[in-house]
């Protein structure tokens, strides 16, 4: 088998100047800890040590690197290396900013990269780290990673990266980086706070982003307010995703609807009152406390603090949860209820945390359901009169 020219002659100036022959095909997983490519990193700054040199000048590729403006759960996170000075070997992953110990864990995984490079699984999980295939030069290279579904994303990317017969160890490459507060973490459902996933297409709804719909909610300390995020499908403006509030579960009379609606810009948070399902949602002006928005792509987010007692209604009470998808009536500016929509099995109450996880069969079952339910009584309606 043949070896690439430029690969030759990095071979022959790196086995020259001693590096150990276990870094031409990359580090391993016990460098993971220490990100060292050499024994005795990083004291090796002698003549008389093997193998390549403690650089004694600033990290060369700090400005090489080119990051996605922001970072956000369940989307993988890019970044690119361009630089006139050619890598030979490295190893690259991302660590907790906050904890200052070498011993941190890697977080989250990397998802795809370029081809020089190649997965590393440190402390036997994802491919948590990357590194060199070989020590060809390498003066662009660019790889994906999937932050942690955590509270609070804190994350610094660090490396180790060798150039003929010098290294730069353990260097911080980027930190600080913006993390988007949308979609939510998941970390804490059915524990801390309550949690809603429902897909209306997909057998299996595991992460916000392939969900149609996805809730969040949790209330507050004293009782008195709510924490409510929701975000899902809408893809064009005037469609919404929606929570309500019932107690009656077949022609969710008196239902207490909060409408997460795309505008052309952004999103907006609507408060509805539902007589029955014959009558159309009307809207009442509700104060909403530490409002946010925010569209990706075909999804809106929405989340607000709203007060648990409401007009005629007290949301701390167990009630049916109903959850919603339309569009807007574009006369009226209500938004349209009509099947499908999906109602909880049973009366839940805030104050509880739960997680359900709605899916495309249950859609169908419980829509079919309601739908006999509802043709039943609009038949003995029609009976009585």
């Amino acid at each position: 088998m043949s070896i690439p020219g430029s690969e030759l002659l990095a071979l022959l100036l790196l086995l020259v100047s001693g590096l150990c022959p276990a870094y031409r095909t990359g580090f391993d997983a016990d460098a993971c800890e220490s990100l060292c490519p050499v024994p005795g990193c990083p004291t090796n700054t002698s003549a008389k040590d093997a193998g390549p040199k403690l650089s004694d000048r600033g990290f060369p590729l700090s400005g090489s690197f080119q990051f996605s403006p922001k970072m956000r759960r369940t989307t993988p996170f890019r970044v690119n290396l361009t630089s006139q000075l050619a890598v030979n070997a490295l190893m690259v992953l991302f660590r907790d900013a906050s904890d200052d110990s070498e011993a941190r864990s890697p977080q989250g995984f990397f998802v795809d990269w370029s081809d020089s490079l190649k997965p590393v699984a440190c402390e036997q999980g994802p491919p948590n780290a990357l590194t060199n295939k070989d020590l060809s030069e390498k003066d662009h290279l660019w790889f994906t990673w999937m932050p942690p579904d955590t509270a609070e994303i804190n994350v610094v990317l660090r490396g180790t990266f060798v150039v003929g017969d010098e290294y730069w160890y353990n260097v911080n490459i980027g930190g600080d980086f913006a993390v988007d507060e949308f979609p939510v973490s998941m970390e804490g459902c059915g524990d801390t706070k309550s949690c809603v996933t429902l897909s209306r297409t997909r057998a299996k709804c595991d992460k916000a982003s392939r969900c149609d719909l996805s809730l969040t909610y949790a209330l507050g300390s004293d009782n008195r307010s709510l924490d409510i995020t929701m975000g899902g499908v809408a893809p064009v403006t005037g469609h919404y995703i929606a929570l309500g509030f019932t107690d009656d579960p077949i022609m969710l009379k008196n239902t207490h609807i909060f409408a997460c609606t795309r505008t052309h810009d952004l999103a907006t948070v609507q408060y509805f009152s539902l007589q029955d399902l014959d009558s159309t949602p009307v809207e009442t002006d509700q104060v909403f406390g530490a409002p946010s928005f925010e569209q990706d792509g075909e999804r809106i987010w929405c989340r607000f603090l709203t007060p648990t007692f409401v007009p005629g209604h007290d949301l701390t009470l167990p009630r049916y949860q109903v959850y919603l998808w339309g569009e807007a009536n574009v006369t009226s500016q209500s938004i349209k209820i009509a099947p499908p929509y999906m109602v909880s099995k049973t009366p839940i109450k805030v104050g509880v945390p739960i997680y359900s996880r709605l899916t495309r069969n249950a859609a169908t079952t419980r829509t079919a359901s309601w739908i006999m339910a509802l043709a039943t009584a609009l038949l003995a309606r029609i009976l009585v009169a």
